[in-house]
């Protein structure tokens, strides 16, 4: 008579090790979906803050214009690329465009038909921001702009 416990134990193991290859598998399936969640986010909070800085440009550019009395009509702010209006620029912002640029992730261009600001993300999601008037009356206005404000358009 033959003794098959030898092989019972090798098909055991072979069958322990693939369960602990899949459970790992799916461990690091659910970990680099959560990672790449928190990539995107994160890209999302750090256009914001490149808002916030073009915000104040445009604010300073508000300011510079009143203290030497260049009134400039508030209605030419609207129709105007907020890059223009901002001292420096952006090292990834690549111009004005009258399309979105096929094949550009994570960079600013303006859109010159919308007349709006967008950033693509690395997932080519568009983050829209355009330059409206405010006249003081917008409750979550950042800066004392002049009435104007560079604001986030919901898709």
């Amino acid at each position: 008579m033959r003794n098959n416990t030898p092989h019972i134990q090798k098909r055991d193991w072979r069958l322990s090790f693939g369960i602990a290859v899949m459970i790992i598998g799916l461990l690091m399936f659910f970990l680099l979906e959560k990672l790449n969640t928190l990539q995107h986010t994160l890209e999302k909070e750090k256009v914001n803050e490149q808002v916030q800085y073009f915000r104040l440009g445009l604010t300073e550019n508000w300011l510079s214009q009143n203290i030497t009395h260049k009134n400039s009509n508030i209605n030419d702010f609207e129709i105007t690329n907020p890059m223009l209006l901002i001292a420096e620029l952006p090292k990834n912002y690549i111009g004005e465009f009258a399309n979105v640029p096929i094949d550009q992730k994570a960079v600013w261009f303006y859109h010159t038909q919308l007349k709006q600001l967008i950033y693509i993300l690395n997932n080519r999601q568009l983050m829209r921001y355009q330059l409206t008037k405010n006249n003081g009356q917008r409750a979550n206005a950042t800066l004392p702009n002049g009435g104007f404000d560079l604001i986030a358009i919901k898709d």
